[in-house]
């Protein structure tokens, strides 16, 4: 079972047992984001963020630069 994700993270070495995943990339290895502006977008995983416990359901990190509020 996964939980939804709550907590985001900018955290970027993936390796570090800090990193935490916030992210389900089930539709076709991508996620629905919706934006605080009401748009809503398909993102992709970081590189090398899917968590390697469960890498066959695809939860990884979202790119840092789209959580930076601006």
């Amino acid at each position: 079972m996964l939980e939804e994700f709550y907590y985001l993270d900018v955290e970027t070495n993936y390796s570090s047992p800090n990193n935490y995943t916030h992210g389900h990339f089930r539709h076709a290895q991508t996620a629905n984001v919706v934006f605080a502006d009401g748009h809503v977008d398909l993102e992709k995983p970081m590189p090398d963020s899917i968590d390697p416990r469960l890498p066959s359901v695809y939860v990884g990190q979202l790119n840092p630069e789209i959580l930076n509020l601006q």
